[in-house]
């Protein structure tokens, strides 16, 4: 009975051990799946807002610069108005214009690459500070790389709008050739008859908003450690919050796992432009590799990759730290249960031990009765009938010894 009993408590146990398992894996298993869905829809997130912003860069740059152009053109235009004007009735106009002169070559911006030049509607240059030459002689018969009588077509813009746009091909500083696009704003002074303008290198304004654009996201952060990361088609790291690998190449890297991640990342954004990638890397401020999830989108036009990511060893220190909390959990109520089943055991056998007890004293009485029954009529008690089952016995051996009385 008792072997039983044990063996009962043993397969109890079995099962709720293999439940508690069994409940645990679910948990897991939906621990993972809220987690990583809740971190993919975060950085998804992230990455389409900084796409956005770049895409409304890309397209404003252009007209933000050609502002920025015209405002230097205006003050420009200003300071010559205003020299003019002080100095009217003082000095002859010749003099005052050589102030002019000489106050637009003395402005420098962009870095000492921007500057003023203005030449009279004649055709005759009068200020030009990168190309001093050109100061005094005709420039009519100036071209640019696509044969346009450039500085003949800002005089004709100039006479019919009195100020515009015009965009040519030029030289450009430390550069050979003369391919090189420039947008211009000129605008007419009436007091020389000249048209005053400047200009700057298309390819130089995109650098300017790649720079604008590439700061602000360097600076992006959300979460606990989140931040966009930038790179171009060839690897190379644009943005990211460790300084020292701005400029490094992905394909160069010493670790083989973060050299095999980028060529995955271009073949799967390849089709969609767009894509999660599971791949092996180094967390900031740590040698160890681990496992990293990347959202990846691209944006063609500057040909940049964009991207963001968490780590999975916060999962996996989670996991652990919930099977830690599982297997105490199971080791005390292993006990418990432990402690309640020899509870139970000691309890049933006492019962066992008092029913046997009780059991024995009644089949001892019926032993008694019939040895006795054979040379006397003695009855048996009622009284002493512990268990109701034994009483109908008990009833009976009475009405026998009844009947055999009355013979």
């Amino acid at each position: 009975m008792m072997t039983i009993i044990v063996l009962m408590s043993c397969a109890l146990w079995g099962e709720w051990y293999y439940e508690r398992q069994r409940e645990f894996q679910q948990e897991i298993s939906d621990l993972e799946d809220r987690y990583l869905a809740n971190q993919k829809d975060i950085i998804s997130r992230e990455v389409g807002s900084a796409i956005e912003f770049i895409r409304y860069n890309h397209e404003q740059f252009e007209s933000r610069h050609k502002e920025q152009l015209q405002v230097r053109v205006n003050d420009a235009h200003q300071i010559a108005s205003h020299l003019y004007q002080k100095y009217q009735g003082e000095k002859s106009d010749e003099e005052i214009f050589d102030l002019i002169k000489e106050a637009l070559r003395s402005v420098r911006f962009e870095d000492g690459l921007g500057y003023f030049f203005a030449t009279n509607l004649n055709g005759v240059g009068e200020v030009f500070t990168d190309h001093p030459e050109m100061e005094g002689r005709s420039l009519l018969s100036v071209k640019d790389s696509q044969g346009t009588y450039l500085f003949q077509e800002m005089i004709d813009l100039v006479k019919r709008e009195q100020e515009g746009f015009y965009q040519y091909t030029w030289t450009k500083p430390d550069y050979q050739g003369n391919h090189f696009s420039r947008l211009s704003f000129v605008k007419h002074f009436a007091p020389a008859n000249w048209l005053i303008g400047t200009s700057a290198y298309l390819a130089d304004l995109e650098q300017i908003a790649k720079a604008e654009t590439l700061k602000r996201i360097k600076n992006i952060r959300f979460g606990e450690d989140g931040y966009i990361f930038v790179m171009d088609y060839d690897s190379r790291v644009l943005a990211h919050p460790r300084n020292e690998i701005i400029g490094n190449k992905m394909l160069d890297s010493e670790k083989p796992e973060v050299r095999a991640a980028f060529p995955k990342i271009m073949t799967q954004t390849e089709q969609s432009g767009n894509s999660f990638i599971e791949y092996r890397t180094d967390r900031p401020g740590s040698e160890k590799i681990i496992n990293k999830v990347n959202y990846v989108s691209r944006f063609p036009e500057w040909q940049w990759l964009l991207g963001s990511g968490f780590y999975l060893d916060r999962l996996n220190a989670e996991i652990d730290e919930k099977q830690k909390r599982l297997q105490a959990d199971i080791y005390s109520d292993s006990w418990r249960i432990a402690f309640l089943s020899l509870l139970f055991i000691l309890c049933s056998s006492l019962v066992v031990r008092l029913v046997a007890s009780k059991l024995q004293y009644n089949i001892a009485l019926f032993l008694d009765f019939f040895d006795q029954a054979a040379t006397s009529s003695t009855r048996i008690e009622g009284d002493t009938i512990v268990f109701s089952e034994f009483e109908k016995l008990a009833n009976a051996a009475n009405d026998m010894i009844e009947e055999r009385s009355k013979k």
